[in-house]
């Protein structure tokens, strides 16, 4: 965002707490030009210190990225997601919701969860041309699955980047194992919710 010129700040873990200090202090200050501020419903909804500088200062938009999660599986592991609807009583700001995975329920339940009223929904068509998925179907255990990946990779996209995803931490972990004892000329590192912070930061 700052690349396309939009001030923004970000307020989350992987700050120090002097950086998030920094942080709020810049979000009052009377010569703040801060645009938007990028933080999760975790830290909008817990952190007693972001709520007290956010009544400090005039909140035009709450936008709620993901906002499926106040539906789709939000209940088990992101259950504040279902509450960022007090904020908008509490601001008394506009609220925008994005997301691509909503079906017709799930739109009803963001705009009763966030408490929209005459809520405008735009569509957007979700084809995305530069994008390509295979399916395949098989049988074979994990090990053979990748070789058959290893050899997908070296023979079509050896020059490119690329992101698999996995049921399980293991998976993540024993893939990376399985590259680099067998296919050394394959870089990769896992990335998963089982990281430290410091660790997701600096594979970020």
């Amino acid at each position: 965002m700052r690349n396309l010129g939009i001030r923004v700040s970000a307020y989350n873990t992987l700050l120090t707490e002097t950086q998030k200090m920094e942080v709020l202090h810049n979000l009052v200050r009377k010569d703040c030009i801060m645009q938007f501020l990028i933080t999760s419903p975790e830290a909008l909804l817990t952190s007693d210190k972001l709520s007290e500088k956010l009544e400090e200062v005039n909140i035009r938009n709450l936008i709620v990225d993901e906002a499926h999660l106040i539906d789709h599986w939000g209940h088990d592991f992101r259950p504040n997601y279902s509450q960022l609807g007090k904020l908008k009583d509490k601001f008394k700001c506009q609220v925008v919701a994005l997301t691509a995975t909503a079906t017709e329920s799930t739109i009803r339940k963001m705009i009763t969860s966030l408490h929209m009223q005459n809520a405008v929904i735009e569509k957007l068509s979700c084809i995305r041309t530069n994008i390509k998925m295979t399916l395949y179907q098989t049988h074979l255990k994990q090990v053979e699955i990748l070789k058959s990946v290893a050899e997908f990779i070296s023979n079509q996209h050896s020059s490119e980047v690329g992101i698999f995803y996995f049921n399980t931490t293991k998976e993540c972990e024993d893939a990376v194992d399985y590259f680099a004892i067998h296919h050394p000329e394959i870089s990769c590192i896992f990335y998963h919710g089982g990281l430290s912070n410091p660790e997701k930061k600096g594979r970020m």
